[in-house]
């Protein structure tokens, strides 16, 4: 498969301004919330001459918040301190005052891990990206921008992506040519969890926990799917949780009255405090993509675990059935 080399490009450019957002020592004092504005800033702290006379309160109120929001700043070269489980970075804003920012770990090096400011590169590659496509050509824009905490786009689709995703997404797209439609593909990807493994090469794609925190965050079936270059794989995990052990040694999954064996198979265990889990991970081919369909389709859809002893029906949640869904359509994206 092939890429216009504008597209890649356009990537590139991309990827690299946000790979350069690390390496400066100017800030904005980045906006927080409305509903937390009211708190102020929680990381700013007077500058005294002994640190441990400094006033880290000061200016956790809206008054405090009013008089640093959008004020740009400068990490000092001076003494970093550190005292306790703190870190304390001596920075000055434009208008002369000068501040400890505190950070809430040890032997941190970078004053950008406090969540009260953003570094000043980071800030303006979100900020110029605005009312852009997504890429060169693109129909799918940048229509707003979010400075706050997790900074992030909203797309001309109304989803919204933190910078990470956003750039991930643009990386798997630079691997392929039969992806068109931008909007189909973004909003597959709007709600995933997306890694990449750069001794591989690789993305893996994850629908986000908290889609199944009416599961105990421990969903029944779940895909997992794979991209390096051109090539997709899913992985269906099959799981069984509860506060006692089954030992399961194989399934069956009944949907559209059709019933699919999985035979013995060799799960995996683990356990916490008053819970256990145990899983199996395999592969879809043909005969686990044709249940899978099946599934989806089916409201009523059961498995039934077989332990040692004893087994255990659980129906197929309509959560779980949207997760596969979509990661059938994303598949079937990347065949058209």
């Amino acid at each position: 498969m092939k890429i216009a080399f504008a597209n890649l490009f356009f990537i590139f450019v991309n990827a690299t301004l946000l790979a350069n957002t690390c390496y400066s020592n100017e800030f904005k004092v980045r906006p927080i919330v409305e509903s937390s504005q009211k708190y102020g800033y929680s990381d700013f702290c007077t500058y005294q001459k002994n640190v441990k006379n400094t006033n880290c309160d000061k200016y956790k109120s809206q008054k405090g918040y009013d008089e640093l929001v959008g004020k740009n700043g400068v990490v000092l070269d001076e003494k970093i301190i550190q005292r306790g489980k703190y870190t304390y970075f001596p920075i000055q804003l434009e208008n002369g005052s000068k501040f400890y920012l505190q950070t809430y770990k040890n032997k941190t090096k970078t004053p950008f891990k406090s969540s009260d400011i953003i570094s000043i590169p980071r800030y303006n590659y979100v900020i110029n990206n605005l009312d852009k496509p997504v890429r060169e050509g693109s129909t799918l824009t940048i229509t707003d921008v979010n400075l706050t905490y997790r900074e992030g786009f909203t797309l001309s689709n109304n989803k919204t992506y933190s910078v990470e995703d956003y750039q991930l997404i643009l990386d798997i797209i630079s691997g392929l040519s039969g992806i068109n439609n931008d909007i189909a593909f973004f909003d597959l990807l709007s709600d995933k969890k997306i890694e990449k493994d750069k001794f591989e090469n690789r993305f893996k794609i994850n629908t986000s926990l908290y889609m199944f925190k009416e599961l105990n965050y421990r969903p029944t079936l779940s895909i997992t799917t794979l991209i390096k270059g051109s090539t997709i794989q899913n992985l269906l995990k099959v799981q069984y949780s509860g506060r006692k052990w089954l030992f399961v040694d194989n399934y069956k999954i009944i949907a559209n009255d059709e019933v699919y064996e999985s035979g013995s198979k060799d799960f995996s265990r683990d356990n916490s405090s008053k819970a256990i889990w145990e899983w199996h991970t395999t592969a879809v081919e043909k005969p686990e993509l044709d249940l899978l369909k099946r599934v989806v389709s089916d409201p009523n859809a059961t498995i039934r675990f077989y332990g040692d002893d004893y087994y255990r029906d659980i129906v197929i949640s309509e959560i779980e059935r949207n997760e596969i869904k979509k990661a059938l359509d994303l598949v079937e994206l990347f065949s058209s």
